[in-house]
């Protein structure tokens, strides 16, 4: 995916399961997910958020709309955090739903990411 760093507009990116949306918010960019969070949106959304990551100082994942996450899910935000910490970009998970907060407390990670 090419990436206008110009960080003016938002985009949609299909996969195999639904899609990946960016967006800015003011100094942040919001990668929004929804549907499955699994090996199939896996690399679509470790790509977005490598390609935005070192333009901004927020990065936001916008969970509220994923339906199900497995470890490759969790496996996909826990990568993101360690890319995002790299370059002194501030990583969040927006609106979590039941089901990601439960595969983060049966893992542990919870405490691992800012949840709001």
């Amino acid at each position: 995916m090419d990436v206008d760093h110009s960080l003016d507009q938002s985009w949609t990116r299909p996969d195999d399961h639904g899609y990946v949306a960016v967006s800015i918010e003011g100094d942040a960019a919001v990668i929004t997910v929804t549907g499955e969070l699994d090996i199939g949106r896996y690399q679509t959304l470790c790509d977005s958020a490598d390609a935005i990551a070192p333009l901004v100082s927020r990065l936001i994942i916008d969970m509220g709309e994923i339906s199900f996450m497995d470890s490759s899910g969790l496996r996909a935000i826990l990568n993101i955090q360690v890319s995002a910490l790299a370059n002194a970009t501030h990583l969040v998970l927006r609106s979590p739903t039941p089901q990601v907060l439960r595969l983060l407390d049966v893992t542990g990670t919870r405490n691992s990411f800012v949840l709001t």
